[in-house]
């Protein structure tokens, strides 16, 4: 019996020793064209006129595209993350910090996750033909009753 519980516990703790040799060989690195694509992004967020919730206020579309854009920055350096996808599960759903979500809130739109209104806009990028912000993202009048609070 306790060879077999010391067994397992020396199995745990090889595990947990491999995976902190291999974590570091698992970075990804940005490719200039992924870069791009997230940048692009970044700038749909800093023009759309919607607002941006985080750490318990409400942020212009400026200032969330410049928060995003320093954490994009951060986790690029740290080989985090190679994709926009990744950028949006990694950096751009919530705080680091605190763990609180964000929300983005535009027009006559009741405020919504980040991770939904960036893969949104996301999608759209990615399909030429469409020009314009997915339906109820950035075109659309903020409903000030839609949305939580402001603090």
């Amino acid at each position: 019996m306790l060879i077999t519980r010391l067994c397992a516990s020396l199995q745990a703790t090889a595990l947990i020793a491999l995976a902190l040799w291999v974590a570091p060989t698992l970075a990804v690195d940005m490719t200039a064209a992924a870069r791009k694509e997230v940048d692009t992004l970044l700038h749909r967020v800093g023009t759309s006129g919607c607002e941006f919730y985080r750490s318990g206020s409400w942020h212009t579309a400026t200032e969330a595209q410049t928060h995003l854009d320093r954490k994009l920055r951060y986790m690029v350096a740290r080989s985090m993350v190679g994709s926009a996808d990744e950028f949006i599960a990694k950096g751009a759903t919530g705080s680091s910090m605190s763990g609180e979500a964000y929300a983005i809130r535009c027009r006559n739109v009741a405020a919504q996750p980040s991770a939904v209104w960036l893969t949104t806009e996301l999608r759209a990028m990615r399909q030429p033909h469409v020009a314009a912000p997915a339906a109820g993202h950035a075109s659309a009048p903020v409903h000030p009753a839609s949305a939580p609070a402001r603090k």
